[in-house]
């Protein structure tokens, strides 16, 4: 059965790891993960899939350099975001 998936989604989540796995000083917690991806993803457009021949062109399309551009921007606002006002008491750094 197939599933509809926004790739993009997939996309922010690697993005984020990436940053976060070079950046001890932002909260890795679960709540400000969902809040920095949440604000990325609202300033991205989506890229819904469903057949792997979407999959394909959705991963071809990653390799242009001003679509891995706009990702990083957006993780970057949303993480300039989430580190000014946390949902909580970030102690998880």
């Amino acid at each position: 059965m197939n599933e509809l998936v926004n790739y993009m989604e997939k996309m922010v989540y690697n993005k984020l790891d990436e940053v976060l796995a070079s950046r001890p000083d932002i909260c890795n917690c679960e709540q400000c993960r969902m809040d920095i991806v949440a604000i990325a993803l609202n300033h991205l457009p989506p890229r819904y899939i469903v057949t792997d021949r979407g999959k394909l062109f959705t991963k071809i399309e990653t390799l242009e350099t001003q679509f891995s551009v706009d990702i990083m921007i957006a993780v970057g606002k949303g993480i300039e975001v989430v580190s000014k006002q946390p949902r909580h008491n970030c102690q998880s750094i």
